[in-house]
């Protein structure tokens, strides 16, 4: 299941990336990373083959209809974005992030999502009664 979700979702995550690595060198900073979280867009082919950028919500309403995947809901495309990077940006301290790196965080975040969150641990059931000391 985690492998099917990630497989339908990294094209529209990779054009994410493409969108914030302008100068088309495969590494994005942190600085572009918060930018595109800011304002979300990835590159979408229009008729005539012409490449634009546009928001989750247009990308989404061009889809045939088999092809929605909620890219702007909660376990769309915005949020593995912000996943990926607060796993690389916020939890290893890094400032740039390459495009393979990229590939294997978004997997983490995509298989992160899709595992059940962890149960809080069961209170300790009270302890019973010590029997009472037997009399002499």
């Amino acid at each position: 299941e985690e492998m099917d979700a990630f497989t339908r979702i990294l094209p529209f995550l990779v054009s994410g990336f493409n969108s914030m690595d302008r100068d088309f060198d495969e590494v994005v900073s942190i600085g572009e990373f918060q930018g595109w979280l800011v304002q979300p867009r990835i590159e979408h082919k229009k008729e005539g083959g012409r490449i634009t950028f546009a928001d989750l919500k247009a990308v989404e309403a061009s889809l045939p209809g088999y092809c929605k995947l909620g890219l702007d809901g909660p376990d769309g495309a915005a949020s593995l974005m912000k996943r990926t990077y607060e796993l690389h940006f916020v939890e290893k301290s890094r400032e740039f992030m390459s495009l393979r790196d990229f590939v294997h965080t978004a997997m983490a975040a995509v298989v992160e999502s899709k595992r059940p969150a962890k149960l809080e641990p069961a209170a300790p059931e009270p302890a019973a009664p010590e029997p009472a000391a037997p009399e002499p």
